[in-house]
């Protein structure tokens, strides 16, 4: 019965081993929305959601200045 069994990976292949490596972040999604701040006050704000192009980590973040562009927030991240 053991020769018949097939061994399956739960996960794709890129993901098992975590390689260290500079990551190379794409822009999904760029949106201008008014945020609360820490200290309680509200904001227009810059809101980013960016991939990296070679393991697939998301990353969430907002910026506490109005209209930035996309070339700024990629320098940023």
């Amino acid at each position: 019965m053991f020769h018949r069994y097939h061994f399956r990976s739960l996960r794709k292949p890129r993901q098992l081993l975590f390689i260290p490596h500079g990551h190379r972040w794409e822009i999904l999604k760029l949106q201008h929305l008014g945020a609360m701040s820490p200290s309680g006050r509200a904001y227009p704000s810059t809101y980013v959601i960016a991939r990296c192009q070679g393991c697939g980590v998301r990353k969430h973040k907002v910026f506490y200045n109005s209209h930035l562009k996309v070339s700024q927030c990629r320098r940023w991240l």
